[in-house]
């Protein structure tokens, strides 16, 4: 189902001229915008072996979205085109697997440890565009036949040369859409190499690992890392630096710093694929420490059982990304990874007393 209201053709409330309340374009809508329609196949098992020390939980999923729901821009020329517009774009095919692998090393009566492992997989292609379109380009993002909706394309910058006495990049050479350089801008400035792929802006992998080591009865210490990979986010903070603000290293000593970068800062926004990067991340997510008080002891409280939980949330990442926080969504439902003036996630040392009456 469409989201609410973006089938409607809105209007927002702007101060106009001596101060009096006007009506300026919002949202252009599309009052032909339908929900999708999905056929599906799911195939599954679940088993367990060895007395059920082991547990493999298995699916494959395998749909085809017909009139799947796109966004594409607004020509500036309709008076809303500052906003996107939502529309039934043609076909989506969409197919992966999730894998839950559970496991019981030990099983003893004072001591216990399992393991417990996770995967999904996911791929989606777009198979066709209603009309003619073969291509719709949004910015850094685009939906294109043959790969997966918002997908990143943009200009690739492969080299450049750094001039010492202007201390500028100069002569910046970008793919040509087979792999091979070819000038970045033409002789009056403007871009004319090709968008090229360059990743994808939803994870294709993600999962977890867990693991419940219990000891002295009534002790118990938990571990959980999860991940995700196949992916880019667009750092608009390393933009705004960089290309805005002017505020980046590579301008305070642009002779120790990367000459494909720098041309890149120095084009004024029109090359910038050096803030679309690789964001697959590990995370240690929880820690934890729990004890169970034997009965004797929590019926002094007057309860029937009791204990109490240490625990520490996200307290260590490992990723390649060059923002704060790989997992930071700057406008919120978006489709595509976009990371702005966001906090990463906080880490957090909680204690829990549990008491059952």
């Amino acid at each position: 189902q469409p989201a609410l209201n973006t089938a409607l053709q809105t209007l927002s409330p702007a101060a106009g001229p001596n101060g009096q309340g006007i009506l300026t374009p919002n949202s252009l809508g599309n009052l032909n915008l339908k929900p999708e329609r999905v056929e599906g196949l799911e195939l599954g098992f679940e088993t367990g072996m060895l007395n059920d020390r082991v547990g493999v939980d298995f699916t494959y999923y395998h749909d085809r979205s017909r009139d799947a729901i796109l966004s594409r821009g607004v020509a500036p020329s309709s008076g809303f085109g500052s906003n996107n517009q939502f529309f039934n774009a043609g076909q989506i095919t969409k197919q992966g697997i999730e894998l839950g692998i559970k496991t019981q090393i030990i099983s003893e009566r004072d001591y216990a440890w399992d393991l417990n492992f996770t995967i999904g997989t996911h791929s989606s292609k777009i198979d066709q565009l209603n009309g003619r379109d073969t291509t719709i380009d949004n910015g850094s993002y685009s939906h294109r036949i043959g790969y997966a909706p918002f997908d990143w394309f943009s200009y690739k910058v492969l080299s450049a040369t750094y001039d010492p006495t202007t201390r500028r990049a100069i002569n910046p050479m970008c793919d040509d859409g087979k792999g091979q350089p070819m000038a970045c801008l033409n002789a009056n400035g403007g871009v004319q190499a090709p968008k090229v792929y360059l990743g994808h802006s939803i994870p294709t992998a993600e999962g977890s690992f867990t693991t419940t080591f219990r000891f002295l009865r009534n002790f118990s210490a938990y571990a959980m890392m999860d991940y995700a990979t196949g992916y880019k986010r667009l750092d608009n903070n390393l933009r705004i630096r960089c290309q805005i603000f002017h505020t980046c290293l590579d301008y305070l000593e642009p002779e120790r710093g990367d000459p494909r970068v720098l041309a890149q800062m120095q084009s004024n926004g029109t090359l910038r694929d050096f803030v679309i990067n690789d964001s697959r991340y590990v995370k240690l997510r929880e820690v934890s420490l729990s004890y169970d008080a034997p009965s004797t002891l929590v019926a002094r409280a007057g309860a029937k059982s009791g204990g109490f939980t240490v625990s520490a949330r996200n307290m260590a990442m490992w990723t390649p990304y060059t923002g704060l926080d790989p997992e930071s969504q700057f406008v919120s439902g978006s489709p595509v990874n976009v990371d702005q003036a966001h906090v990463p996630q906080l880490a957090s040392v909680i204690l829990t007393l549990r008491l059952t009456y």
